[in-house]
Parts: structure tokens; C-alpha cells; sequence
């Protein structure tokens, strides 16, 4: 049987060439509540969290992307979980083959799109508390106007689209 947090990593990834896949101001994010973990993955264009989408060209540029992975990778007060279900954060991962420094195989991107991938894993002690996600991106990342949320847990799955003050995203329905 297919877990919940494996049916979300195994849940195709979004190509340059699809109309869905790279919009600038977006960012995709897939949820997965299973017993005591909650996993939030993410995929966005640079654009959409930095405001340009190549290899740092200056030390502005530089300063900016590594300020941005250090953020994404210390992601305190992006995420806001219900007190009441005692959320973690257990593990943050951040790649971005475009901003990381040479020396770790940078490879420019081919088409002139280039996007983050996230994925951040939470234990909480009292999941059937967690009602909802507080996802706190769009102060943080200006650029950034809708997050489309999709939504796999013990009631089901569902999807929800993030824009502006709207930020909740519902884990139980």
C-alpha cells in the first residue's frame, strides 16, 4: 500500500514546457498529513521567490539568493501550525542548482527557466489537532501572488489555492 507521504514524493513533477508547471508568481505545494508527520514539498521559480531566475552575476545577486536559501532553509514563521497539535519542524531541505555555488555542480538552466524545490517535515505530537496550515510566503516572497496547494491526508485530498490574505490551508475538512 502507498503511503500518503510517498503518494505526494511519487506525484509527478511539473515541467518547464507545461502551462502549469513554470508561472512566474506562483509556487505549487504538496501536503501530506500522515500519522504524526506532516511533509510540505514545494516547487517554484526562482522568479517567483527571488525576482530573477539565473546564477548570481554580481555580489547584489549573490547576496540576495544565498539571504534566500539561508531563509528557505530556516524556514521559522513561513509555516504556522495549530499550537494545539505541537508541530516541529524535524527537516528542511533546499535545492537549487542554479544558486548553489559552482564547486557543487551548478548547472545553468537550459531553457532560461530554473526553479527551488523544498520540502520540509514536521512531527506533531497531536495530529488530529492540526486543523490547518498557516502558509506565511506571500510577506516574505513579494513577487509571489498564488500558491496552489494540493492536500493528501486521513479524510482524503483535496486542493486549495492560496492568493494575497488568503493563507490557510485547511488539513481537515
Amino acid at each position: 500500500m502507498l503511503s500518503l507521504s510517498h503518494a505526494v514524493a511519487a506525484a509527478p513533477t511539473h515541467s518547464h514546457g507545461s502551462t502549469a508547471g513554470h508561472q512566474h508568481g506562483l509556487a505549487q505545494m504538496d501536503i501530506a498529513l500522515e500519522q504524526k508527520q506532516l511533509t510540505v514539498s514545494v516547487q517554484a521559480p526562482l522568479e517567483s521567490l527571488l525576482g530573477f531566475e539565473h546564477a548570481p552575476r554580481n555580489d547584489r545577486e549573490r547576496q540576495r539568493a544565498d539571504a534566500l536559501l539561508k531563509r528557505l532553509r530556516q524556514p521559522e514563521g513561513l509555516f504556522v501550525t495549530d499550537a494545539a497539535a505541537n508541530c516541529r519542524l524535524t527537516a528542511a531541505e533546499v535545492q537549487s542548482p542554479t544558486l548553489e555555488k559552482k564547486e557543487k555542480g551548478a548547472q545553468a538552466a537550459v531553457d532560461g527557466h530554473a526553479d527551488l524545490e523544498a520540502r520540509y517535515t514536521f512531527q506533531c505530537e497531536r495530529p488530529a489537532q492540526l486543523r490547518q496550515l498557516q502558509v506565511e510566503w506571500f510577506n516574505a516572497f513579494p513577487q509571489l501572488r498564488r500558491v496552489d496547494a494540493q492536500v493528501v491526508g486521513p479524510l482524503g485530498q483535496h486542493k486549495q489555492v492560496l492568493r494575497g490574505l488568503s493563507r490557510a490551508v485547511k488539513l481537515q475538512r
